[in-house]
């Protein structure tokens, strides 16, 4: 299966004949697509592209109610839901543990939790975990002075459920990907797109660079 993952885009329009170029079987969106609600014409993109291709979401911390009702409503979110698409499980958990800065998207710890065990049940063993926001103490949630600020409930479900994937954003300058145990965590940051090709068991990913 090939995924394109991307991320905080923060209301930047789309090129869906680029990401089409790329040949997904599914395209997965890791919230902050909207800038506090501006460029909110990036959903009708989604959307459009979603009656070609699969596409799942979830909401950032600075996508506002208003985008997270949207996503509902265009049947793009899997916000606290579980999908499957070509055998494969994906389940979703929006918004962003507590910042600094208050943002419409935060959630605390214990609902991000909550959510997980909501759904812990019907997970398979493999599943693909997107949120928006990165595990704790990792590569991908590492501020360039060393500060580790991902969330503490999402590290505890990967090591609690062990997914395949985690598929996270949030933090632009960590970029890249780690690993928990056995699963592989990817941040494409919003300057790149996360390609990640699913063949016989092997994860192969790579980074193409936004336009």
């Amino acid at each position: 299966m090939r995924i394109i993952f991307l991320a905080d885009l923060h209301g930047r329009e789309l090129s869906i004949d680029s990401l089409l170029s790329l040949n997904p079987e599914a395209v997965l969106v890791g919230g902050d697509i909207t800038n506090f609600g501006s460029g909110i014409r990036v959903l009708s993109q989604l959307a459009k592209l979603n009656e070609l291709v699969p596409v799942l979401a979830v909401h950032g911390n600075c996508d506002p109610e208003v985008v997270r009702i949207r996503l509902e409503e265009l049947g793009l979110s899997i916000d606290g839901k579980i999908r499957e698409i070509r055998g494969m499980q994906f389940f979703g958990i929006g918004g962003s543990s507590p910042t600094p800065f208050p943002t419409p998207g935060e959630r605390s710890e214990e609902e991000l939790y909550e959510i997980f065990l909501s759904n812990r049940d019907e997970l398979k063993v493999g599943y693909i975990l997107l949120t928006h926001s990165p595990p704790f103490a990792t590569k991908l949630d590492c501020l360039p002075n060393g500060e580790h600020v991902g969330s503490k409930s999402i590290r505890r479900i990967i090591e609690e459920s062990r997914p395949a994937l985690c598929l996270c954003g949030h933090i632009h300058e960590a970029r890249g990907k780690d690993k928990l145990g056995e699963t592989i965590v990817v941040n494409p940051s919003p300057y790149a797109i996360a390609i990640i090709e699913i063949q016989k068991g092997k994860t192969r990913i790579s980074f193409w660079e936004q336009e």
